[in-house]
């Protein structure tokens, strides 16, 4: 009988293309600053105290947008300034740093991305952009580097020395209900 062979290669045919049709997963792209992996004290540090880890490892499945986990942010008043360890210093061929922030809370909570370039002997010199978090659930943070304000004469994007977040300073205080997970922080062209 001839009808099921050819009905066996008519869907093996048909399942081969619907596989080839379907789209590539998509690469991100960019180079990942934080991936907010384990263990993230190689990553992050308190500002004035190395000793304290400003994020916990979040696992469960709602709160990781890429890789095995994220970075659970709380306790701002404790951990108002956090830098990460290891910021490379030339950004001149990246255009905007992407970062996914997930919120239980569309508390208002304003958060200050700080990349530090300082000129050499002069005072810190650095760039600022403020967030709001008036959302909750995931939403991907994308700053095109022109959007930031330069403060104190920085340097050039090719001299970076550092990359902070702060829940304090320029207007920012930290409040007592925020918590926030972060996920895949990247320097990205557009």
């Amino acid at each position: 009988m001839q009808f099921p062979r050819i009905a066996v290669i008519l869907a093996s045919l048909l399942a081969s293309s619907a596989f080839a049709a379907a789209p590539a997963p998509s690469d991100t792209g960019g180079l990942l600053l934080s991936g907010f992996e384990d263990p993230i004290k190689n990553e992050w540090k308190h500002q004035t105290r190395a000793d304290l880890v400003p994020f916990k490892a979040e696992t469960s499945p709602d709160k990781v947008k890429e890789g095995a986990q994220s970075g659970k942010w709380t306790d701002l008043a404790r951990y108002k300034w956090i830098e990460l360890i290891a910021t490379p210093s030339d950004w001149s061929a990246w255009e905007a740093l992407s970062l996914w922030i997930y919120a239980e809370t569309a508390n208002g909570q304003k958060i200050n991305l700080v990349v530090g370039a300082p000129k050499e002997g002069a005072q810190e010199g650095y760039y600022l952009h403020q967030l709001t978090i008036d959302w909750t659930g995931w939403r991907q943070i994308v700053v095109p580097f022109k959007t930031f304000k330069p403060n104190r004469a920085p340097a050039p994007w090719s001299a970076v020395k550092v990359l902070r977040f702060t829940a304090g300073g320029w207007g920012a205080e930290p409040l007592l209900d925020t918590v926030l997970y972060l996920d895949d922080l990247r320097l990205i062209r557009r």
